[in-house]
């Protein structure tokens, strides 16, 4: 897995799994 974006904080991260960009 590779991390499409910085860390947003405390709340949400964004990562990137199988080219798909996940929000959690």
């Amino acid at each position: 897995m590779r991390l499409s974006k910085a860390w947003s904080g405390t709340e949400q991260y964004a990562m990137q799994v199988n080219g798909t960009t996940v929000l959690q």
